[in-house]
């Protein structure tokens, strides 16, 4: 499934209908650590528990 929605081309029709779905032109490749950071600031102001 992550090599089928990295690989998603918008120039390519199909696939340009599949990422309008989402709202998007593409996705990136990523890992949770990324968003550490982010995690940190909500729970410090609430939103997360």
């Amino acid at each position: 499934m992550l090599d089928l929605l990295l690989g998603l081309d918008d120039r390519n029709a199909e696939d340009a209908k599949l990422l309008k779905l989402f709202g998007a032109k593409s996705f990136v490749g990523t890992k949770n650590s990324a968003y550490d950071r982010i995690e940190d600031v909500a729970r410090d102001l609430g939103p997360l528990r």
